[in-house]
């Protein structure tokens, strides 16, 4: 059964988490008497009737994340080695738990950002298929002989019916050829690009 109790911040109790950092274990077999206890006393131990505990710290990443309480109520109780060996391996096993959860977290969350990001690549896709697909029917239906060129390497991107027919080359083979190649003089070419730039 769990109760959610108050919290003991580390400026409370500094000499607490001191010893959490340095021991694998903290067995206080008299929590008023044992140096690592006692800022706990008043505040948390005696109202709780507790008079020894055995803590085990566990971490993630080099980080104290928690601490695996065993308070004992009643007469002082000294906590044997086997016992402090199980609290500090049961600590062990929780942090290890905690760290398979939050990796799980991790993954799901990586899981719907990889599902997002493919969704809109999809839907990137999709519309870039449609603008050329536009495009493509832009050209088609023009009066004039059309031809769509990169700046950068000068290779013909897309001519249509027209610009195949006055260029003497076939549809499908004007893909990736060189621009200037369609041109009797290639520094026209140049000059209209120039314009294009400036204009």
């Amino acid at each position: 059964r769990h109760g959610k109790g108050a919290g003991i911040g580390e400026r409370a109790a500094p000499r607490y988490f001191e010893a959490l950092h340095q021991a694998r274990t903290i067995a206080a077999h008299d929590v008023t008497r044992d140096e690592r206890t006692r800022e706990l006393v008043d505040g948390y131990l005696t109202p709780l009737g507790i008079t020894s505990m055995l803590d085990a710290p566990f971490f993630v990443q080099g980080r104290l994340t928690g601490v695996l309480c065993h308070e004992h109520v009643g007469p002082r109780r000294v906590f044997q080695p086997w016992e402090q060996l199980v609290a500090g391996t049961l600590a062990d096993l929780v942090g290890t738990a905690t760290i398979a959860a939050e990796n799980a977290a991790q993954a799901r969350e990586l899981g719907a950002l990889k599902e997002g990001f493919e969704r809109l690549v999809a839907a990137r896709t999709e519309e870039l298929r449609r603008s050329r697909e536009s495009l493509a029917r832009l050209f088609d239906a023009a009066p004039v002989a059309m031809v769509a060129t990169r700046l950068g390497d000068q290779r013909v991107l897309m001519i249509n019916q027209r610009a195949a027919t006055m260029f003497e080359v076939p549809l499908a083979d004007a893909p990736g050829q060189l621009a200037p190649d369609f041109w009797v003089r290639a520094e026209d070419r140049l000059h209209l690009v120039k314009q294009t730039k400036d204009a």
